[in-house]
């Protein structure tokens, strides 16, 4: 609704003070360029970085699949096992994405640009992949960034050429070796364990682990699974739908611990929560 803020110093002087208005939701209100005396209000705001920043929107791309724990996986062009990340272009033309920045950072999001020098390498064709090395080993190629992943859990995020816009960011927990983590489908909002990664190639129909992490980053987990006596139990009290793996919601469940599956033909079902668990139940 309105106030001022003061900016003091150890000695108890004034070094600033802003006084901003009524503002709307979402909006920010700030100096027109940095340090200037004239306020307004900003429909993107610019937090950490210059009130003069040009805005350069991303296209429309995924993090479509990782791997932070490659021990005997995938060989990148020279033949070393490397973690790698997989950028999805869901549009019918071609984006260069040289000038994008990724980073497994939050508080540095221009960790590491996508060179400016080779586009043949930093093209993601339509409807196609590109296949990233995250191996701090930026003089082996365009497409080998300054940066590892932890297979213990960060963030990553994918940024347009202004270093501040993002196109995609995903967070995971602890991932196996020669375990990816990706999208169910290509550039769907579900992210699952794949066993049969699938590197500059469609996720759609790959293998799934048993067990499947969650965009929160925990693990539900789920007890015995495989199932064969028609009773899961699971690891927390929650609410949602199962799936088959063609999409076909074939349960609903609110507020359960334990579910009785034993009514489904035998084959694997995806279990989502409704805050975003995706756990993969085999029933025999």
């Amino acid at each position: 609704s309105g106030a001022a803020l003061v900016l003091t110093a150890p000695n108890g002087s004034q070094t600033d003070s802003f006084t901003y208005p009524m503002a709307a939701a979402n909006l920010s209100y700030g100096r027109q360029s940095d340090g200037s005396p004239t306020g307004v209000n900003f429909s993107v705001p610019t937090p950490r970085v210059t009130n003069s920043l040009i805005i350069v929107v991303p296209e429309n791309l995924y993090i479509n699949e990782l791997m932070a724990d490659n021990l005997s996986d995938t060989l990148d062009n020279y033949l070393e096992l490397e973690d790698w990340i997989e950028i999805y272009n869901p549009n019918s033309y071609d984006v260069d994405i040289a000038g994008y920045f990724l980073s497994d950072n939050p508080e540095n999001p221009m960790k590491w640009k996508v060179p400016l020098t080779n586009p043949d390498s930093t093209t993601v064709p339509a409807q196609g992949w590109l296949l990233f090395w995250a191996d701090e080993d930026a003089n082996q190629g365009v497409n080998h960034t300054s940066f590892r992943l932890n297979n213990n859990g960060e963030n990553l995020a994918f940024y347009s050429p202004d270093g501040f816009s993002v196109a995609d960011q995903i967070s995971w927990s602890v991932q196996l070796d020669n375990v990816s983590f990706g999208r169910f489908t290509d550039g769907a909002s579900q992210w699952v364990q794949f066993i049969e990664t699938t590197p500059e190639a469609s996720n759609n129909g790959s293998a799934l682990t048993v067990e499947e992490a969650h965009n929160a980053g925990t693990s539900l987990l789920a007890y015995p699974n495989p199932v064969r006596g028609g009773w899961v139990r699971l690891s927390e009290w929650t609410s949602g739908v199962v799936s088959n793996m063609s999409g076909q919601q074939v349960m609903s469940f609110t507020n359960k611990n334990q579910l009785n599956l034993g009514h489904l033909a035998p084959g694997v079902y995806l279990l989502t929560t409704t805050n975003n668990h995706v756990l993969c139940i085999m029933v025999q």
